[in-house]
């Protein structure tokens, strides 16, 4: 199927316009500024929306979060949401809108978490953490709560699945759109959709991991499975997961070989592979018919996981 005409002007919007500001922006501020003001000026919430900020304690101090949707109940599902933004921008400012769409399935929350550069990892991964161990406090099971973001949050979701399902308390499941799960960016996609996808300068991907990563003897190597879950281990099948990417995506491989791992190690896994979408076209929302149903895609599959997989395969 070809691009909604919506589509179309958003790429031709992200070709001229993000991709030179990504490609000459000299530092991450530029980037958090250009952002934020784009998910202000462009995304629409949902009617009645209404995000409930919070705090919470994350791994080195308080940071902010949201909540989105009904108030949360012990005993009932809530999302774990996980904005993207490459570690580096983003904020639940950028994304509660989107996040916003996906409360209409149950409660979401939507948690702030430091970034690098001046935060490097596993800064990111450690205040994911938190945020679960936030949700469990409050009365949330591991069963209960569901996992989901895009790109690098997509990537920190399925990440932070990884290593809770190594402990032995498992998220119920883990829905990523576009996600970043290969910090080596080893995947071809990144060399074949240079052209093609109108988001990131591809050219930038070796600079984007250093920052990420750090410097010094305390870097983190690029495979560490807190910022890379393509190469952590399973000792048991993981929980369902949903993995959304597109033939143009650059993490196009991120998804695809992810999704390979998950199914090798006994996981169920629903993967979407759209025709010529841009990265994480899901968070733009009501902007094209393509985000919204995708959204309607990840609603389904949140509120019922295992019923949703049963009856996916790639498109």
């Amino acid at each position: 199927m070809s691009p909604s005409w919506q589509l179309r002007l958003v790429m031709a919007g992200l070709r001229l316009g993000v991709r030179p500001a990504i490609t000459l922006a000299p530092s991450p501020t530029l980037l958090r500024a250009g952002f934020w003001l784009g998910s202000r000026i462009l995304l629409q919430a949902p009617s009645g929306a209404a995000p409930r900020p919070i705090g919470f304690r994350g791994a080195e101090g308080r940071l902010e979060a949201l909540w989105l949707g009904q108030r949360p109940e012990p005993g009932l599902p809530v999302t774990l949401y996980l904005h993207g933004g490459g570690y580096i921008a983003g904020s639940p400012q950028t994304h509660w809108k989107m996040a916003a769409r996906l409360a209409r399935a149950m409660p979401v929350f939507l948690p702030a978490y430091r970034l690098a550069p001046e935060h490097p990892a596993p800064a990111a991964f450690d205040d994911a953490r938190a945020a679960f161990a936030h949700l469990v406090a409050a009365g949330h099971a591991p069963g209960d709560i569901r996992l989901a973001g895009d790109s690098a949050g997509g990537g920190l979701a399925l990440a932070l699945m990884a290593a809770l399902a190594e402990e032995g308390t498992p998220p119920a499941a883990v829905a990523a759109f576009s996600p970043m799960t290969d910090l080596t960016f080893s995947g071809t996609a990144l060399r074949e959709n240079a052209a093609r996808d109108p988001m990131f300068p591809a050219a930038r991907a070796a600079e984007l991991g250093a920052m990420i990563l750090g410097e010094g003897p305390g870097a983190l190597p690029a495979t560490d499975p807190r910022l890379s879950p393509l190469y952590a281990t399973f000792a048991a099948p993981p929980p369902p997961v949903a993995i959304w990417t597109s033939d143009w995506d650059l993490m196009r491989d991120d998804g695809l070989r992810m999704a390979a791992r998950l199914r090798e190690a006994g996981g169920a896994v629903a993967l979407r592979v759209a025709r010529a979408r841009p990265h994480d076209w899901a968070w733009f929302g009501d902007l094209v018919p393509e985000a919204m149903e995708t959204l309607a895609e990840a609603r389904a599959f949140l509120l019922e996981p295992r019923q949703v997989v049963r009856s996916a395969g790639e498109s």
